[in-house]
């Protein structure tokens, strides 16, 4: 039995297609249809449909590491889901010329070639010495500065005499926040 993959909002999941099983099948859900995919680490993703068109779009193979997001979007006082695919994981189509690659100066540079990853001095992640988008290596980091700001911020209220705790909701809003900022382009926290 395969293990589902849980899809939060916000929190990237990083994937690969089984390629014993490649297909993206149909299926119909508890509320419409939806696609299930096989994928590698003995495990199974639902999701809509236009998550599958991306797939196809972004010309992703089995075997391939990419990305999945449930992301919020607020639009004024309305909010909606919006599903994103990314590639530029390690693995990913970056690697084989197929399509661009996001890296952290957002410039589109693009890594061609099959040698593996390495890091910077900083831990950012490169290829053939180009940096590039490392989901797993930025959500750490932006689970460990998270956690930086909030003892700080507990401890700041602490020291005015505002008894404040946080709970592990809070820390995951903090990280999601750092790591949708961080990977859309915004202002680059500091991490020691």
């Amino acid at each position: 039995m395969r293990d589902k993959v849980q899809f939060s909002t916000n929190v990237p999941q990083v994937l690969a297609i089984d390629p014993r099983f490649p297909e993206l099948e149909r299926v119909e859900g508890r509320y419409g249809d939806q696609v299930r995919a096989n994928l590698t680490e003995n495990r199974i993703a639902y999701f809509e449909p236009e998550v599958a068109e991306q797939i196809k779009a972004l010309r992703i193979r089995p075997g391939e590491a990419f990305s999945i997001c449930k992301q919020e979007v607020r639009d004024g006082n309305r909010r909606s889901l919006k599903w994103a695919v990314d590639f530029s994981v390690p693995g990913g189509p970056r690697e084989t010329g197929t399509g661009p690659a996001a890296n952290p100066q957002g410039n589109g540079t693009q890594a061609h070639g099959s040698n593996g990853g390495e890091r910077t001095a900083r831990g950012h992640a490169t290829h053939n010495g180009i940096p590039y988008w490392d989901p797993k290596t930025e959500l750490r980091r932006a689970y460990e500065d998270a956690i930086e700001v909030l003892v700080e911020a507990r401890d700041k209220a602490a020291a005015k005499g505002l008894p404040v705790q946080f709970v592990g909701e809070d820390l995951r809003a903090v990280a999601a926040t750092l790591y949708i900022n961080k990977r859309e382009g915004g202002a680059a926290w500091q991490h020691s």
